[in-house]
């Protein structure tokens, strides 16, 4: 991919905010402009001024001039690095400058207000490029951003040392590999509790690392792994969890839904492919950190802290799943008997309440007012204004009977319906209530709604041409090189056993039994590392009820059944999903069971052909 060069300095905060000061002092003179000079040598200049300011700080090593003028010059690297000073030419002949961001991260340390510079800190990272083009270090010629990808990785990770950010580092750049597969390396030698491999020096000499601790920018906490400070992070947790990781990307690209680009899209594909899990992780993160949160009076917050407490928050992200039962009331809202309180407490009497009947808003009306409320708000920046409807598991329920007089919404023109509804009065008037004025409704501009839809469901109540139409359609194919996924394995008989690998095998077969792709299971169709007994009835319940059972009778099986424990033909080898409980299968001509145990076995090493993790290694 490259050359990854980071800046050379000491990480010392007095090292980072003295060449800003030399800079600073002299940027009315000569267009702000200095020399390199030369300290040992006396010449004036950017070296001599800042041995200068040492010595006359008392500063450690800085009695007399150092020999090497490139002593000095490194420490300008990091303040380049980050765009707060610039330099012209290079080597003997350079001329530095602080810039404006400079000027105000100088000023900033000088009053001791952290918070500015956090905030020029983030500036600087949405900003700049660092892999390449960087004034700090021109020589290096990487895809990388290594500050950005610090972050990130510390928030997906729940923190990161020092060696696993290394590590990280040297993987994306040596393999050409993006972000989430060096996580995926790092969760895994997590969980198999292995000692991450040694990296080269040129990825562990990382400046920034010493001096973002000192500023408070980042926490060096007692687990050895680095976060980023609870002050940064709850005020720019959105900002920083989209920042580019390569400098190949458009800065825009990390933001999946951009403002003014409406989105209204059915994501569907085979089970397991992790339709959810892109939406979740485009639009709100892993832990919630990328939605906009806010308190109960609707006013916006910083992010909260933990998973926990964003759990617990209201936010621009609003979530239902469809079923068979699902109505209009459920997903719009209705009268209903609510307890309000007639009477308030005094010191002569208790809070009296009686019941009453009352419009109770459900997740479609919620999302519409938080999206006109977020719309008129002008302390939310046009990203912060997005709100999102997800729909999952949208073909589960009757479309027709939930949307009913709101389908007419769907047509969009710039993001805005174009035909406006006329709702029930107890809807208009709940809405003129929240302060959205006017008797008829229309979907607004940053009003996203995104659903899922698994092909292999057997719909209630398919849904038709009209509706579908309507809608942006994205497939979301199976992935069995997605690397979380290569690492999942389940057991049988206490033998691991790779599951992609599975896949590769299993899949083929449902394909020709069914004559359908859409019956395949995905990579995600399991979560992590499973036991003999969840896969028993989470995979082969599922290759019985949905796939084999409709292919086995007692009078005749058809040659497709592939729920066999060896490759054998006929109906000898066959076994039920009931069989793979109690005594297993009974053979008539021999009245003797094969055992449960057995049967699965066969079906995994001898009818599939897989081989054991354990296996596998001792061959390699």
């Amino acid at each position: 991919m490259g050359s990854l060069i980071m800046p050379k300095h000491t990480g010392l905060v007095s090292e980072f905010q003295t060449p800003l000061k030399v800079c600073y002092d002299r940027k009315d003179i000569n267009d702000g402009w200095v020399e390199n000079g030369h300290a040992t040598q006396g010449i004036d200049g950017f070296t001599l001024y800042l041995y200068q300011e040492y010595h006359a700080a008392n500063a450690q090593g800085h009695t007399t001039p150092k020999r090497d003028n490139s002593d000095y010059t490194k420490d300008a690297q990091l303040p380049l690095y980050f765009g707060f000073m610039e330099i012209a030419y290079s080597r003997s002949n350079a001329l530095r400058r602080i810039t404006p961001s400079g000027i105000e991260m100088y000023e900033a340390l000088e009053a001791g207000n952290m918070d500015k510079v956090y905030n020029l800190f983030i500036d600087a990272l949405e900003k700049m490029t660092f892999g390449r083009n960087n004034p700090g270090c021109e020589n290096s010629d990487s895809d990388l951003e290594a500050p950005n990808i610090l972050l990130i990785s510390s928030v997906i990770l729940g923190g990161i040392k020092r060696k696993e950010y290394y590590y990280v580092l040297e993987y994306m750049n040596e393999n050409d590999s993006d972000l989430s597969n060096a996580l995926s390396k790092i969760a895994y030698f997590r969980k198999i509790e292995e000692e991450i491999p040694s990296t080269a020096n040129t990825y562990t000499d990382v400046k920034f690392i010493p001096f973002w601790v000192s500023i408070g920018f980042l926490t060096d906490d007692a687990d050895g792994r680095l976060h980023i400070s609870k002050d940064v992070f709850g005020h720019y947790a959105s900002r920083i969890m989209r920042l580019r990781v390569k400098n190949t990307e458009t800065q825009t690209k990390r933001i999946i839904f951009n403002p003014g680009e409406t989105i209204q899209k059915i994501y569907y594909g085979c089970p397991g492919t992790g339709k959810s899990f892109k939406i979740k992780n485009d639009i709100e993160g892993p832990d919630g950190e990328l939605a906009v949160y806010f308190d109960d009076n609707g006013k916006r917050i910083d992010t909260p802290d933990t998973k926990e407490e964003r759990a617990g928050r209201p936010s621009n992200i609003f979530r239902t799943t469809f079923h068979p039962d699902y109505d209009y009331a459920t997903f719009v809202g209705s009268y209903k008997p609510v307890m309000k309180v007639s009477k308030q407490k005094t010191q002569d009497q208790e809070e009296t309440r009686e019941l009453e009947y009352d419009f109770v808003p459900q997740v479609f009306t919620k999302a519409y007012i938080r999206a006109y409320k977020s719309r008129q708000d002008d302390t939310l920046s046009d990203s912060e204004k997005n709100v999102y409807l997800i729909i999952e598991e949208i073909n589960r329920g009757n479309c027709a009977q939930i949307f009913g007089d709101l389908f007419q919404l769907l047509d969009r023109k710039d993001g805005v319906s174009e035909y406006p509804v006329v709702p029930d009065t107890e809807l208009i008037n709940h809405l003129n209530e929240q302060g959205i004025s006017g008797n008829s409704i229309s979907l607004p501009e940053n009003l996203h709604i995104l659903a899922t839809m698994n092909t292999s469901d057997q719909s209630l109540f398919p849904m038709d041409s009209a509706f579908k139409r309507r809608w942006a359609m994205e497939y979301v194919p199976i992935n069995l090189e997605q690397e979380t996924a290569k690492e999942y394995t389940f057991k049988v008989n206490n033998l691991e056993y790779s599951w992609v690998k599975f896949l590769r095998k299993v899949n083929p077969l449902i394909r020709k039994a069914t004559d359908s792709e859409d019956k395949q299971m995905g990579e995600f169709f399991i979560k992590g590392n499973i036991s003999q007994e969840d896969f028993i009835n989470k995979v082969m319940f599922y290759l019985w009820n949905d796939i084999c059972k409709d292919l086995y009778s007692a009078s005749r099986i058809s040659p497709l059944y592939f729920m066999r424990s060896d490759i054998a033909d006929g109906n000898k080898n066959v076994f039920t999903f009931a069989e793979l409980f109690g005594d297993g299968r009974f053979d008539d001509e021999t009245k003797e069971y094969t055992k449960p145990n057995e049967l699965l076995a066969g079906f995994i090493r001898e009818k599939l052909g897989l081989k054991s993790i354990s296996e596998k290694t001792q061959e390699q």
